[in-house]
């Protein structure tokens, strides 16, 4: 194997869903820009399958001679490491990184070749179609029905600096299959038969963008983690409260986000005169007794929430806030949805009158109107009681 003290180069790859989107094109294009820009610029190995298009992009850019190989009296053309190191560019150019080398290489794969190239200190740009990665192989031979043969690890892409989608609708790539661009005409009418056909295009496109799209959410995660969704839960110690949680587990599964579980402790003494509240289950009892456990409890209450959270009641006006004050210690913390208890309870409670003078002297006089009722009184299934919170994300 090839090693320099060196930098390593950095790897460029340029991906498709299928042949025929313009990966090679795209790639001799930004190979060009770095040459009128002033790098040193070659293609190692260029792969046109006659394409007079492919052909004309390469105009103006030196190609280094492939080596040349005979197997079963067979002439056959590869990338020429050797003669690639001794001319010494700065960027090398590396048409279908997938290939298989032919027997008696010093390789055996491309990818090898431009593994060898990169450890050198060489930058490389290099074209794949999705159907080769490895970990893709039994899904692609499911949805086309063709068992690709040249594949590479999913490592070579995982390490490369840059990943660029090369994309294009499935009725523009069989337009260009029909227009002569992809493959000889006499190929085009068995090409749309088979690999090419419509559906399968559209299931090669979906595992083109999934995946570049996972990896830029890996690269957004490594380096803005504030950007990353996470998914929180406030529990309370209502029957509901278990099943919230998976529904909360769940969805933080699909979204591949963290998931953040808050109780609030003791809350129900505002609610039943100091007893444990009907309703009040063993699990979140023996939580409560061990707060060391796996569900971190916070004391105190919430901050007063936005008008725009309060809920309204079918009459128009704004209902009672669920948030309560000091001396009624709320149970979800600051950015969640409120969901009222499902054991039912009043949609219109009662309101207080105008006069606040009680409620100053409680530190209330800023607050909603309460219900006339004193906590030891509100029920507890009570929509402004003690009810769980639905799960919410949020990308701070």
């Amino acid at each position: 194997m090839i090693r320099s003290s060196q930098r390593r180069g950095r790897h460029k790859v340029f991906i498709g869903m299928a042949p025929g989107v313009g990966k090679t094109c795209r790639m001799l294009q930004e190979g060009y820009e770095r040459l009128r820009d002033g790098s040193d610029v070659v293609i190692g190995l260029l792969e046109t399958h006659g394409r007079r298009e492919t052909a004309r992009q390469a105009e103006g850019l030196e190609q280094v001679p492939r080596k040349r190989l005979r197997h079963r009296g067979v002439g056959l053309e590869e990338l020429d490491v050797a003669a690639v190191l001794q001319r010494r560019p700065q960027l090398v150019l590396v048409d279908e990184l997938a290939h298989s080398n032919a027997p008696g290489s010093e390789r055996a794969k491309r990818w090898q070749d431009v593994e060898a190239l990169l450890l050198s200190g060489l930058d490389v740009y290099s074209t794949l179609n999705i159907q080769h990665l490895e970990s893709l192989n039994d899904r692609v031979a499911e949805l086309t029905g063709v068992v690709v043969r040249e594949r590479i690890p999913n490592r070579v892409l995982e390490q490369a600096d840059q990943v660029v989608l090369v994309d294009v609708t499935p009725e523009t790539l069989q337009e260009r299959l029909l227009e002569g661009k992809v493959y000889a005409p006499g190929k085009v009418e068995q090409a749309l038969a088979g690999y090419f056909q419509r559906a399968n295009l559209i299931a090669l496109r979906e595992l083109s963008l999934r995946e570049v799209a996972d990896r830029v959410e890996e690269d957004a995660a490594a380096t803005t983690p504030a950007l990353r969704e996470r998914v929180m839960v406030c529990l309370t110690t209502a029957p509901s409260a278990q099943r919230l949680l998976r529904r909360g587990a769940r969805l933080a599964a699909a979204l591949d986000a963290p998931l953040l579980v808050l109780t609030v402790l003791d809350s129900h003494r505002f609610l039943s005169g100091g007893g444990e509240p009907e309703g009040w289950s063993e699990p979140w009892r023996e939580q409560r007794r061990t707060p060391e456990g796996s569900v971190p409890p916070i004391k105190g209450s919430p901050p007063p929430r936005s008008a725009h959270q309060r809920r309204t009641p079918k009459g128009g006006e704004p209902g009672p806030d669920p948030w309560r004050g000091a001396d009624h210690g709320g149970a979800c913390g600051s950015g969640a949805h409120s969901e009222l208890s499902e054991s039912g309870g009043s949609e219109h409670p009662e309101r207080l009158p105008s006069d606040t003078s009680d409620r100053r002297s409680s530190g209330l006089a800023n607050s909603r109107s309460l219900p006339e009722k004193s906590p030891r009184d509100i029920p507890w299934n009570h929509p402004w009681g003690e009810g769980p919170c639905m799960p919410s994300t949020s990308a701070d």
